[in-house]
């Protein structure tokens, strides 16, 4: 990967985590609406030249794994 696509990956789940810290819980439909909505994620996210709805899949599953969010059916959850 690139380190251009890879800043822009660590940038977008830096401010998803940011996201979760504010509001504790989004359904994953809202975190793709934040990023649709916001003209620097949208940027991130089109230079990683993936659809968003997978891309957020992705993020929160890598979110997921480094212990910052959880989990629960359609929803991530603030972990800390």
């Amino acid at each position: 990967m690139a380190d251009g696509s890879r800043n822009a990956r660590n940038a977008l789940k830096v401010l998803i985590a940011f996201l979760l810290l504010d509001r504790q819980k989004f359904s994953l439909q809202q975190v793709a609406s934040h990023i649709r909505g916001s003209r620097l994620m949208a940027a991130a996210a089109r230079q990683l030249a993936t659809p968003v709805d997978l891309l957020i899949m992705q993020l929160a599953a890598e979110l997921v794994s480094a212990g910052v969010a959880r989990m629960d059916g359609e929803f991530l959850l603030n972990a800390r």
